[in-house]
């Protein structure tokens, strides 16, 4: 770690602060993992987390934490820069995995689980007014809109959003969520997968998002699950910890506790399979330490559905907190009990 002017301190050219306690506990934390790597992006430095000592508690997170004024840096090679066209894979090991990956998921059962993550958690939910928090490629918001939502998205960095606008024709605001101002309760549902793991600050990240939903109206998040087998397995090579983007990493009970300090009570959260493949297939590569396609198919391809069918067997069998990812979904009571209609994002002024 390196020491600047004014002892300001920095990891790779990076300025951090110190983050001894638990945001929601304020338990200290124990030194989980130390010396990780970014094996995806490439950010420089060596990074570490804390886990909170409360029995009770179990937060992950970030210490020392990236300054929101340096969060940029940690995503200058991010997937957002690149081609959208170029996100998923387009060769021969990479439709061959997804072609089995398909008819597995199929045997396991996991068909349902990933239409539902595809449609936000919303399959239940006549279309209204739509925000996709922190947006990315903007896949999962052009695809709600095919099915009728009105959508818009957010993301911190200007090039993902402007990227996203040319690709598919909607509109991206750039910014924190809390510094966009979107009206109060002006929105059918809001949806943040894979966010929140990002948030310096999550309990001012997780109220706006409560502020800015109509009664009746739904809040989705997903996010990484540390108490998952995945990372019982993998340790410090979990994809799910993806230093040093991920700040905070959540169980249930955490997750929980967060949403109960920000006055939402009536919530449904569990974990999922669903996404349980790729990551076991990225945290084998993180293991190994590089990844070859035709390689990493062979020598991986058993090894990492065999964890796949333990996840699954488990979750059936009553281990609910054992998925790779959390999800939480939260409708937002009425105050008399009458229906809000659902109106055009696009009519909002925002």
């Amino acid at each position: 770690m390196d020491m600047t002017a004014g002892m300001q301190q920095s990891i790779g050219g990076i300025r951090v602060e110190p983050r001894p306690s638990c945001m929601i506990c304020g338990s200290d934390g124990e030194p989980l993992y130390d010396a990780l790597l970014d094996h995806q992006y490439g950010v420089s430095g060596q990074w570490s987390l804390r886990k909170c000592r409360s029995k009770i508690c179990g937060l992950v997170w970030q210490d020392p934490m990236i300054t929101a004024g340096d969060l940029p840096l940690a995503y200058k090679s991010y997937y957002t820069h690149g081609n959208p066209s170029s996100f998923s894979s387009d060769n021969f090991w990479g439709r061959s995995f997804s072609f089995l990956d398909r008819r597995i998921a199929s045997v396991l059962g996991l068909v349902p689980e990933r239409n539902r993550y595809r449609n936000g958690f919303l399959d239940d939910c006549p279309p209204g007014s739509l925000l996709d928090i922190g947006c990315g490629n903007g896949d999962f918001a052009a695809n709600m809109r095919l099915q009728g939502w009105s959508v818009r998205g957010t993301d911190a960095d200007p090039e993902a959003a402007g990227a996203v606008a040319r690709t598919h024709g909607f509109e991206v605001d750039v910014g924190e969520l809390t510094d966009l101002a979107y009206p109060g309760e002006s929105l059918d549902a809001v949806t943040a997968r894979h966010v929140i793991e990002h948030i310096r600050e999550p309990e001012a990240f997780l109220r706006e998002c409560w502020r800015i939903l109509k009664p009746g109206g739904r809040l989705v998040l997903v996010t990484p699950n540390v108490a998952s087998l995945g990372h019982q397995i993998y340790r410090q090579h979990w994809q799910g910890l993806e230093p040093p983007r991920h700040m905070f990493l959540y169980d249930t009970r955490t997750l929980h506790a967060l949403a109960r300090s920000c006055d939402i009570e009536s919530l449904s959260l569990f974990s999922t399979a669903q996404g349980a493949s790729y990551i076991f297939r990225s945290s084998e590569r993180i293991r190994v330490g590089h990844y070859d396609a035709a390689r990493s198919f062979a020598r991986t391809l058993l090894k990492y559905w065999y964890w796949l069918f333990l996840e699954v067997r488990a979750l059936r069998n009553g281990r609910m907190s054992c998925g790779e990812e959390l999800v939480l979904i939260a409708d937002k009571p009425h105050p008399t009990g009458a229906p809000v209609p659902r109106t055009s994002l696009r009519t909002q002024t925002c």
